[in-house]
């Protein structure tokens, strides 16, 4: 997967992140991933951690047809307690996982 549009937007302790997400292989099966979405602050210092789920779910698909369709994902996270500097967006295989937020 590639992302792509990728949008970042902080106020204060609200940070807003959005975007596109296409397949890289427009042939690959469609498969029912996440994103894991890392804040980092000014010292690569990790803030927090999350996943976001994008729709539509399932990627759809033509067979043999170079058409990509493209999902949107769309968050907003509270209470970031300092600035954010860095976004690492990185796609996972499987069911979402439930992360404990880090304080």
């Amino acid at each position: 997967m590639s992302e792509l549009d990728v949008r970042v937007i902080q106020h204060g302790p609200l940070v807003s992140i959005s975007g596109h997400v296409r397949r890289s292989d427009p042939w690959a099966e469609s498969t029912w991933g996440y994103l894991e979405i890392s804040l980092f602050d000014r010292n690569s210092e990790l803030i927090r951690r999350f996943a976001a789920e994008y729709f539509p779910r399932p990627m759809p698909h033509e067979y043999r047809s170079a058409y990509q369709p493209e999902s949107r994902f769309s968050l907003t996270i509270y209470a970031v307690t300092r600035p954010v500097y860095v976004v690492k967006i990185v796609n996972r295989d499987g069911p979402v996982p439930h992360y404990t937020p880090k304080a």
